[in-house]
């Protein structure tokens, strides 16, 4: 599916799987597809995983990050899922080891697709 899409040209340049996504889960709508987009800054679920990295709670950073995933993942944006996934697979086994150095990665990865997506 060839896209003229400034926002999901620049995503597919990132790494994203734009047009996986729209032909597998939107069924080619581009106008859906950057609606959904324009959701995720809303999502707290980083600050919420930071927060319970902070408190020491890796069932509620686990919740927080499987949450987020499962958007990066519906969404077709790869390098997050990847990062967010390696997150969810330590805290899934009640652990936070290493969770502090991935977490700030995965959060300026986050921020700038969140940049892009605001500056489309």
């Amino acid at each position: 599916m060839s896209t003229t899409n400034p926002l999901l040209l620049v995503l597919k340049e990132k790494g994203c799987t734009v047009d996986e996504t729209l032909a597998e889960t939107l069924m080619g709508n581009e106008k859906l597809y950057e609606k959904l987009l324009r959701k995720l800054p809303t999502m707290q679920c980083i600050d919420k995983m930071a927060a319970a990295l902070a408190a020491g709670d890796a069932a509620a950073c686990f919740e927080a990050g499987h949450e987020i995933k499962g958007v990066y993942a519906s969404l077709g944006l790869k390098p997050l899922l990847t990062l967010c996934s390696e997150i969810v697979e330590i805290t899934r086994k009640g652990e936070l080891t290493g969770v502090d150095a991935k977490l700030p990665v995965l959060k300026a990865l986050h921020d700038e697709f969140m940049e892009l997506i605001a500056k489309y």
